[in-house]
């Protein structure tokens, strides 16, 4: 498949959901290939409910604390990129120029952490539980989905799902923003 799922005809979308269905739900309501109990974020696929013989997704999911957390690390290394742009080399990374001092003495990762925690404690970054639709995947239709949860498990994943197709599996969602501090700070 060349050309993203959504935009495939509609025999050759029925053919894929049907190799999904008969050879990874196996009469299941989600599927993984993810091991485990429970996780701060999963690639689960699932149905549609509007049109369960030619659709289904391709569902990122994480916790509104992993995503607030990734966030903060974001905008560290966008921060840290601003005081000095840093070239990596992969085929030498003794070329590269990640461990010169940066700033107050640190080198680069280690102002990324340092201002990760401080934009975790700064109030001033926040997350929205959300679903985003991506209609640019080639397996599936895919979702972003943010749940505002402390633990992925079966059993919120199947709310999750329950939730997008009770509201019409929506393009986008967006909740209510949540914020939180770093755990050195919770601790405190």
């Amino acid at each position: 498949m060349s050309k993203p799922f959504i935009e495939q005809t509609r025999a050759v979308r029925k053919a894929v959901t049907y190799r999904f269905h008969r050879d990874l739900l196996k009469g299941q309501l989600f599927s993984t290939i993810d091991d485990g109990e429970e996780f701060h974020w999963i690639d689960i696929e699932f149905p549609s409910k509007i049109d369960p013989k030619g659709t289904f997704y391709n569902c990122a999911l994480e916790t509104t604390r992993y995503a607030f957390e990734e966030k903060c690390r974001e905008l560290a290394f966008d921060n840290a990129e601003k005081l000095h742009p840093v070239e990596f080399s992969w085929i030498d990374p003794s070329k590269g120029n990640d461990n010169q001092l940066l700033w107050n003495g640190l080198t680069y990762f280690e102002f990324c952490n340092q201002e990760t925690t401080r934009l975790m404690d700064s109030g001033e970054v926040f997350v929205c539980p959300e679903i985003r639709k991506k209609r640019n995947y080639k397996w599936g239709v895919g979702l972003i989905g943010v749940i505002d949860e402390p633990m992925l498990n079966t059993g919120n994943i199947t709310e999750f799902i329950h939730h997008f197709w009770g509201m019409g599996e929506p393009d986008f969602f967006q909740g209510c923003p949540v914020t939180f501090k770093s755990a050195r700070a919770e601790s405190q």
